[in-house]
């Protein structure tokens, strides 16, 4: 029930790329839900729960509908073009192979679904996930990132000081409100940013 109330419209969506649009960008236009990032998050948590289903139940009917959803699910995430997204889907199926109690098939299974899934996302998309490690600059040797991935260090290494700087933390939300003074950058992010963290963002606002 949980899987299906999250996941059947997402899912839906996922396909309905795959086939008409496959590589495009579908991202969250109501921001209430959730930005690329969240969605693709959420999307990322819905495929174990269809894994499940597919691998405990006994009729084959069901189990190829919850192989169906997962494939919607996985590309609707995918296709939201979220770094942290792709990050997720990689660790997810790596812990999903290595607690299968048949890993052979699993690893195999995996394989294919990638196989496919990729050839629909564009040389495009394939260039923004390779920003997730920087790149290497030509002066120095060190590795630059584009501005997105560069606020997100930044925006944790805030958290982290407003931690150190107070014993509770700034207080419950209080990261948005704090963001304006412990800014050294002097508002090139941005005014009033979120911590895109829930670890650090609980280590400098708990409530």
């Amino acid at each position: 029930v949980i899987a299906l109330t999250l996941g059947l419209e997402q899912a839906k969506q996922g396909w309905i790329r795959l086939i008409l649009a496959p590589g495009s960008t579908n991202d969250n236009p109501h921001v209430l839900l959730g930005d690329n990032n969240a969605v693709a998050a959420g999307m990322m948590m819905l495929v174990p729960f269809f894994i499940i289903l597919a691998r405990t139940t006994k009729n084959k009917y069901e189990r190829w509908f919850a192989w169906f959803m997962l494939v919607g699910v996985l590309y609707r995430g995918l296709s939201t073009y979220s770094r942290g997204g792709f990050l997720a889907a990689l660790a997810m199926a790596l812990v999903s192979i290595l607690r299968s109690p048949k890993r052979v098939r699993a690893l195999v299974g995996g394989a294919v679904l990638a196989a496919v899934i990729s050839t629909t996302l564009p040389q495009e998309y394939w260039d923004r996930m390779a920003t997730v490690s920087g790149e290497q600059s030509e002066e120095g040797g060190q590795r630059e990132f584009d501005g997105s991935a560069a606020s997100r260090l930044y925006f944790w290494r805030l958290a982290v000081r407003m931690a150190n700087d107070n014993f509770a933390g700034v207080g419950p939300g209080g990261y948005k409100a704090a963001y304006p003074t412990y800014d050294l950058a002097e508002g090139a992010y941005g005014t009033v940013r979120a911590v895109h963290s829930v670890w650090l963002g609980t280590l400098a606002a708990p409530g």
